[in-house]
């Protein structure tokens, strides 16, 4: 089964019944950018009264007529997800269903109807106008990563550089959490397609960042890498938004790594370090 037949599925299972009023194809197939690694991602419209109901009997239909290797249910009140994958090729796709109301944040750009039994595509405009940056985000985030970027010398001076390339780990999350933010398209979608969503040299310099290992060198060159690129790109939102930029946190920060950033023959290359020291 390919994403082709698995809509066509669908489709026909969800078509007449009568608690389903509509059936929309969003997420990248929807934009235009999927590609052979793409889920299916389809919004259903379902009245209130029935939403428990039809809830039951789709994850019944569905496991007992597909090859299912996994399948969950996350109900968020009015509105229910079912996450799916299917078979060996590991077919993916989500079925969100709830009220009329999903639809308010979609445009005919990012929501490809299937079926309409109450003329409710009418109302979606055109496009929608882009998503803007966050200032709850940015708030949030840039002084998490400020104060986890501190901790390095709590690592490094305890040699725990397992603990070390986890807070590497994280400082590239919240690095990528911001550039992700920095994007203003009407629909940034999921988390497996940044190569597409992010400015070129943004991704250009998540590319260039150096491997994180469990290591001394690795805890240090990586987490500068993150530092030196997170602070262009928090200054710019923060500006963009009207958030204040953490200037004296920035600082500090910026004075507690500088001993260990004055190392740069011994912070250039990650090397192993022997038996039991291992990448994160």
């Amino acid at each position: 089964m390919n994403r082709d037949q698995l809509l066509a599925w669908v489709t026909e299972r969800l078509h007449n019944d009568q608690r389903v009023r509509g059936l929309w194809i969003t997420g990248s197939t929807a934009r235009g950018t999927d590609d052979e690694f793409s889920d299916l991602d389809l919004l259903a419209v379902v009245t209130d009264e029935d939403r428990a109901d039809f809830a039951s009997t789709w994850v019944a239909q569905v496991v007992q007529s597909m090859p299912l290797v996994h399948h969950q249910l996350l109900d968020f009140g009015p509105t229910v997800v079912v996450h799916h994958i299917v078979g060996d090729n590991w077919l993916r796709f989500d079925l969100t269903f709830g009220p009329a109301e999903n639809l308010r944040t979609r445009s005919q750009q990012t929501a490809k109807v299937v079926f309409d039994h109450d003329d409710l595509n009418s109302a979606l405009p055109a496009e929608a106008p882009p998503t803007r940056p966050s200032p709850e985000v940015i708030a949030r985030v840039v002084p998490e990563f400020l104060r986890v970027a501190g901790l390095l010398p709590v690592a490094v001076g305890r040699a725990d550089y397992v603990v070390a390339a986890s807070g590497s780990a994280l400082l590239r999350t919240l690095l990528i959490q911001l550039m992700v933010e920095s994007v203003e398209v009407e629909d940034r979608g999921g988390a497996l397609h940044l190569q597409t969503l992010l400015a070129p040299d943004h991704f250009r310099l998540l590319e260039d960042l150096p491997p994180i290992a469990a290591t001394r060198e690795s805890a240090i060159a990586v987490q500068r890498a993150c530092f030196d690129a997170f602070v262009p790109v928090a200054q710019d939102l923060c500006r963009r938004t009207g958030v204040p930029w953490p200037e004296s946190f920035a600082d500090a920060v910026r004075r507690r790594l500088a001993p260990l950033w004055s190392q740069p023959e011994r912070a250039k290359m990650p090397q192993q370090r022997g038996p039991g020291r291992v990448g994160a």
